[in-house]
Formats: structure tokens, C-alpha cells, sequence
């Protein structure tokens, strides 16, 4: 069955129902199999959680009729009687004449008596023409703030394979709402581009993915839609999309971003009209985090020179006079209990009075205190301090009640974080019992006067690990309850913090998904994950900056990633990245009040170069308070201007592929009162030139102070090494 209009022409197997083909005239977009693939798939549980597998190829009979109207071409695709099972899947295709999309919906009667985990639809595959294969094609993915992938293999090198999702969430893998924040992927080249997106304003639960094909020829997209245990009738709520542009990774944000903006989807005012935003992150401060115990994340928890914490003090004052702005202090391995052994982090290592005595004086010199925590996991026993354990309590309290459970009712030792940290489960949110003691932890958090909690640590994006129990009360299996689960326990904290009066704000690891933004307003966006997969660019950012300002984060896994012999000015390249979009800036600590690579590596490696560092820092957040405000703190990002007469920097990796890149970064902002900038960065020790790729006429700004000069169109613009400049263009 064909369809075809001025964008785009559309070939499903009149057989089959598989998606055959999509041509924009130029260039195919899917991968052309021997074998088709299936249109969909299933998984399918029985009462004993036992998983098996069907696929429309499976259907007794398929049928496939079209209807037209002066709007649009609508085909119906009937699968009766999937696997020879009372399973019967009806999907739809809207294709609107003056459309270059496609709209594809499906609806179900399960009547096998097996519980529907997922289904995957509809199943894509793009040609393997990227880059690193010769060809001129990218992915874009939206993994933590978004990865431009060249080499699809490229994950499977640094060992952060595909891993279908299943039984229990594992960290950093392709779950919405989670580690992924939104839900569109794009497949790229000059030839022209293909959308594929959910539409989805509910935020239900569902994986977005791709992983290998046809051994290295081809690319699979995933979607998995999560619609939790249906027995009988089930209708899609949303559409997904599927379709071809012109254009790159911006056009694809763009194309998201305006539906979204126009899909009723829960989002919170934009920052410049959000009242309920504490007044210090107007101040941008840069985060300054370090351990008071050990010299990393894991190992020796002998207390260090920063314990008692009142000693870390004078190296705050320091870099705050260095920086020249407001610090965040955030001490690590605070909590009294043992480090990253949650749900309890209280007392504070150290007791309460020290604790408050602490953030009183930070205060005092118009600084802040922030803590990290490690979300709804429950430890058993500590690691890093082995007689922390709470077994007793965990029987006690009947907490076998309220941890998540595979399809077989086991509880398993978390994926998420174990050895060397800890032996522990993860909680289910569903359960009343969790929110509770979220509550109360927080609540005591907020009673020091601390001004944020990154509670949620290791709940990627804000969300909870799959769970299975039929005995929880929500369906046994994944769906959209988690995210309507954790939404509650924020909006529980919300109340109690405003019962007390307190300001702090609470946070995520990660970009926080698209339906928590809300109620997680400041996360650590460690964006360096996607080195290994990928390219990182700005996506979250661009689509939703104006609603929400994130910090560069903790930088952790940089040294197991990034080749820091062969490369040490890979961290300016990284504070530059992190500022371009739009996020406040990061400094690990080490000895002495000096700055470390990532929170991963211990004392003991080589520092990087100090004052570098601390310059290209001072500079660029001098922007974020000063003329660059309006853009980089309450902007609206756009697609930049291209930069004429730009360099190159490799960024090796340990794996021994190279990331290239310009020698300077850019982004391009629209303010609240509607005028434009543009920021130029060079991360590097030496001064660069270039001109910005733009006819009109605008003005130069090479000072945060808002002294600017007439710039004309294609003018040379001079950047000092480690420093910013800044085009207003209308």
C-alpha cells in the first residue's frame, strides 16, 4: 500500500503491514531488509511472570484498507488473532496531505489472559550511512541533555551497550521519563532527515532506544510503550510520529518543542514569571563540591581535611574572592548514617549543631549549602562503612512490603548501585510508606537551612525503578503509575516544605524528565555521560531552558571515559559546553581547595591546571549575572548562526575514538523582551578569531558590564584565550 504526497512517499507490505519504506524524494530513510520487520512487538506475562514474545507477523490474518478525505489519508491496518492467541491489534496511519508527518496510533483487545508488559511501535530501521561509517548521517538521542551519535557502535566499544529494559531499571539506559527527559529521536544527513517521536502529553512510560541491526548495516529505533498489565481493551492515548524534515538535530528540538508547547502537557511557569523559584538562583552560583570523607566516590572513608566541615570554610572564601560570585558548597559523604546508603542520611556526620553552625556561615559571607542524597533505594549494609547496616529495621518496619519486584515477585539487589557503595533494594514509590520517609528525611534537611537537596540521586531524572508487585496497588507491571507515583512524593515534599516555611528546592541526578521539571527545578545535568555514546549538544536546553536552569554536576566517570594524559584541556572544553547551554557551572574539590578533573578520581591522580580553570570560570559565569542575564539565565535557546574561521579540538577517549570539535562554542538566545544574542566561547589558552555567519548588523559585547560597539555584518570578532563575547544581533 502506497501513500504519497509532496513531502514524502510511504510503502507498507499490503501482506504484512510492515513499514516498507519512507522516500522524501531524495533520500530513503529506512533501512531496506530481505526480511521485513514486523510492524510491532510484543511481551506478554502470565501469572507466574514468565515472559513470552509475539509479533504482527504472528496474525492469523491481516488486513489493510484506506480511507481519504480532503485532509488527509488514513490507513487501517487489522491484526486478528496474534500468535494464535485472543490477542487482536488495530493500528491506524494518519497521513495529512500538507503534512511531511505521519501519525500512528493503535488499539488492542487482549483477551489471553497474560498480562501485556509492552509493546513496541511502530519498529523503525535507518540505514547505518553514519559518519564513523563513511556516510553523512547522525542519530540524535535524547539521552541526559541529548547525544549527536556519528558511530553507532560506538557504545558497545566504551561498554555501555543497549540493554533492553526489563525487570529493573539499571541507571543510565533509555527510559521516559528518566535518564531519557524527552521523547523524540532524529536520524540526519544533508539529503534530508527523518522524526520519530512519541506525542505523548501524559508522560507515560516508555523506552527510547536504538541499538545494532542486520549485524552492522543498520540502525534499530526503539520505542517500548509501558502501558502497565493490560488485560482486555486498551487504546493508545497518543500518537507516535513519523516523518521527514530538512535539517539537523535543531529542526528536530524546534519540531518538538512546538508541539509540546502547544500539547496542554504539564509544564511550570517559565523562570522569569516563576515566583516560587528561591531568589539565589538568580545569582548563578558556581557549585563547589567535595568529599569530607575519602578523596572520591568510593573507597577509604577516613574523615579529611575538609572534616569538621566549618574547615572547608576558608577554601569556599577563597574561591568565592577567585571567582568572583556566589558558591554553592556541597559537601559529599555527609550523611551520618554512611555515604550513598539511603533512604536515611540523618544525623549529619559530624552532628546536627555543626552541621547548621556550618551552613549559618556560608550564609553569612552570601553563600549556599546544597547536599546530595541517593533517592528511594534502601540500604542493607553499607560498603564504604560496613557497620551501617539496617537489616533489623528493614524486618522490623516490613520494608520487604514496599520494595519493587521482578515479574516472579523476587526482590533483587538493586541495579542501580551496589558494590562497591552498597547492598541494598529499590522502593517502589507507589507505596505511601515511601513518601513518608522521603518526607521526613527532607524535612530535617530543610531544618539546617540548607538551601538544596539533590535527594534524588540515582533516581535518573527523577524517576523510580520498574516494579512488578501485585500487591502495591498499582498494575503489576510498568506503566505511567511511576511517574503519577513520584509526582505524588514531590508534590508531598512541596507541602511540607512550605509548612515549614523553608525555600530549599530539591533535585535529580540527570536532567529532570519532562513531567517532574515542576517540581525538580535545579539538577545535576552531568552531560559528560554521552561521551560515550556520542556527541553531547544542548537539546534540553533548547527546549526547555526558559522553564529551567540546571548545574554542570558532579563531572562523575569523566576519567573512565575521557583520555586525560593526551588531553587535559578536555575540562575547559567541558565548562564551556555547560555554560553554551545554559547551565550554571561545577568545580570539584580536591586538596587543598583545588579543582579536580571529576568526582570520580581520587587525590592521588594529577590535577589539572588551576588557574585556567578558575579563569575561564570566572569569566564565563561574570555573563550569567551580568549582560548575558537575560539570555543565559532566562532565555529562549535558538539554532546559532555558524561561526566563520573556527579551529578544531579532539577530544580523545580511552577507548581510543576521538570526539572532534571547534575550538569555540556558541549558542544563540531570545530574551524575555524578544531581542537576541549570540555567545561566542573560546576554551582555549590562546586568542582566536572568527565572524559570525549573519548579514544584519549587530552589537559586540566584549565585557559582562554592557558596554558594546557596532558590529557589522561578517565583522572579525577577537576572543582572548579562556573568555566570552557576546553579539546582540536586533
Amino acid at each position: 500500500m502506497l501513500v504519497k504526497n509532496n513531502n514524502y512517499c510511504l510503502t507498507l507490505d499490503d501482506a504484512t503491514g510492515s513499514l516498507l519504506s519512507l522516500h522524501n524524494g531524495e533520500k530513503e530513510m529506512l533501512y531496506q531488509q530481505a526480511q521485513p520487520r514486523p510492524l510491532f512487538c510484543a511481551q506478554l506475562l502470565d501469572d507466574a511472570g514468565t515472559a513470552s514474545q509475539v509479533h504482527a507477523g504472528q496474525a492469523e490474518s491481516v488486513s489493510l484498507r484506506q480511507e481519504e478525505t480532503e485532509q488527509a489519508v488514513t490507513v487501517h491496518i487489522a491484526f486478528e488473532k496474534v500468535a494464535h492467541m485472543d490477542l487482536h491489534v488495530w493500528v491506524t496511519v494518519r497521513c495529512p496531505k500538507e503534512e511531511s508527518m505521519t501519525y500512528w496510533s493503535y488499539r488492542l483487545q487482549n483477551d489471553t489472559g497474560l498480562r501485556l508488559e509492552w509493546l513496541e511501535f511502530p519498529r523503525v530501521s535507518v540505514p547505518n550511512d553514519f559518519l564513523a561509517a563513511g556516510g553523512e548521517s547522525t542519530l540524535f538521542w535524547p539521552m541526559a541533555e541529548g547525544c549527536l551519535v556519528e558511530d553507532a557502535a560506538l557504545r558497545n566499544r566504551t561498554g555501555f551497550r543497549y540493554r533492553p529494559i526489563g525487570v529493573q531499571s539499571d541507571g543510565y539506559i533509555g527510559l521516559y521519563p528518566g535518564p531519557v527527559p524527552m521523547q523524540f529521536m532524529a536520524y540526519c544527513s544533508p539529503k534530508g532527515s527523518l522524526y520519530f517521536a512519541a506525542h505523548d502529553p501524559y508522560a507515560n512510560l516508555k523506552t527510547v532506544e536504538y541499538d545494532m541491526d542486520d549485524g552492522a548495516n543498520a540502525v534499530r529505533l526503539e520505542y517500548r510503550l509501558f502501558p502497565g498489565a493490560v488485560q482486555g481493551a486498551y487504546t493508545l492515548p497518543y500518537e507516535m510520529v513519523l516523518g521527514v524534515f530538512d535539517g539537523d538535530w535543531y529542526a528536530a528540538a524546534e519540531r518538538y518543542r512546538s508541539w509540546l508547547e502547544s500539547s496542554g502537557a504539564h509544564l511550570p511557569p517559565k523562570i522569569s514569571e516563576n515566583d516560587q523559584l528561591p531568589e539565589w538562583m538568580e545569582r548563578s552560583p558556581v557549585v563547589a563540591l567535595y568529599p569530607v570523607r575519602g578523596t572520591k566516590d568510593t573507597g577509604d572513608m577516613t574523615p579529611n581535611q575538609y572534616f569538621p566541615l566549618e574547615n572547608s570554610l576558608p577554601y569556599i572564601d577563597q574561591l568565592q574572592q577567585q571567582l568572583q560570585s556566589t558558591i554553592m558548597a556541597l559537601p559529599m559523604h555527609w550523611e551520618g548514617t554512611a555515604p550513598w546508603a539511603p533512604p536515611y542520611v540523618w544525623p549529619p556526620f559530624g552532628g546536627e549543631e555543626a552541621f547548621k553552625r556550618f551552613i549559618d556561615k556560608l550564609h553569612e559571607k552570601g553563600n549556599l549549602a546544597g547536599v546530595y542524597c541517593s533517592g528511594i533505594g534502601w540500604t542493607t549494609q553499607s560498603v564504604l562503612v560496613p557497620s551501617y547496616q539496617t537489616k533489623e529495621l528493614y524486618e522490623q518496619e516490613h520494608m520487604d512490603e514496599v520494595m519493587c519486584q521482578t515479574p516472579t515477585g523476587d526482590i533483587v539487589q538493586s541495579h542501580i548501585i551496589g558494590y562497591p557503595i552498597r547492598y541494598g533494594y529499590d522502593m517502589c514509590p507507589a507505596n505511601e510508606k515511601v513518601g513518608d520517609i522521603v518526607v521526613r528525611e527532607v524535612e530535617k534537611i530543610a531544618s539546617s537551612g540548607c538551601d538544596y537537596a539533590q535527594f534524588f540521586d540515582q533516581n535518573l531524572g527523577g524517576n523510580s525503578c520498574l516494579c512488578y508487585a501485585k500487591g502495591h496497588g498499582h498494575p503489576a507491571a510498568p506503566g505511567k503509575w511511576q511517574g503519577d507515583s513520584m509526582i505524588h512524593i514531590f508534590q508531598k515534599v512541596e507541602e511540607a516544605l512550605r509548612q515549614m516555611g523553608s525555600k530549599m528546592i530539591i533535585g535529580c541526578e540527570e536532567a529532570a524528565a519532562e513531567p517532574f521539571i515542576g517540581y525538580l527545578p535545579f539538577n545535576d545535568l552531568r552531560f559528560n555521560a554521552g561521551f560515550a555514546f556520542s556527541k553531547p549538544v544542548p537539546a534540553y536546553g533548547y527546549v526547555f531552558h526558559e522553564y529551567i536552569n540546571n548545574f554542570m554536576g558532579n563531572q562523575n566517570g569523566v576519567a573512565n571515559v575521557i583520555d586525560l594524559d593526551k588531553c587535559p584541556d578536555n575540562f575547559l572544553l567541558r565548562i564551556a559546553h555547560s555554560f553554551a547551554a545554559g547551565d550554571m557551572l561545577t568545580l570539584v574539590l580536591a586538596k587543598d581547595g583545588q579543582v579536580h578533573w571529576d568526582w570520580g578520581t581520587s587525590w592521588d591522580a594529577e590535577y589539572p591546571q588551576q588557574q585556567p580553570v578558575k579563569t575561564l570560570v570566572r569569566n564565563l559565569n561574570a555573563w550569567r549575572t551580568g549582560a548575558g542575564k537575560p539570555y543565559l539565565h532566562l532565555g529562549r535557546m535558538l539554532k546559532p548562526y555558524g561561526l566563520v574561521g573556527v579551529g578544531a579540538f579532539d577530544l580523545p577517549l580511552r577507548s581510543g575514538e576521538v570526539h572532534h570539535y571547534p575550538s569555540l562554542f556558541t549558542s544563540r538566545w531570545q530574551a524575555p523582551d524578544g531581542s537576541e544574542a549570540q555567545v561566542i566561547v573560546n576554551y582555549l589558552q590562546t586568542p582566536q578569531q572568527c565572524s559570525v555567519d549573519y548579514a544584519g548588523e549587530g552589537v559586540l559585547f566584549t565585557q559582562p558590564d554592557g558596554t558594546g560597539t557596532a558590529l557589522a555584518g561578517g565583522q572579525t570578532i577577537e576572543l582572548a584565550p579562556l573568555s566570552a563575547v557576546l553579539v546582540k544581533l536586533n
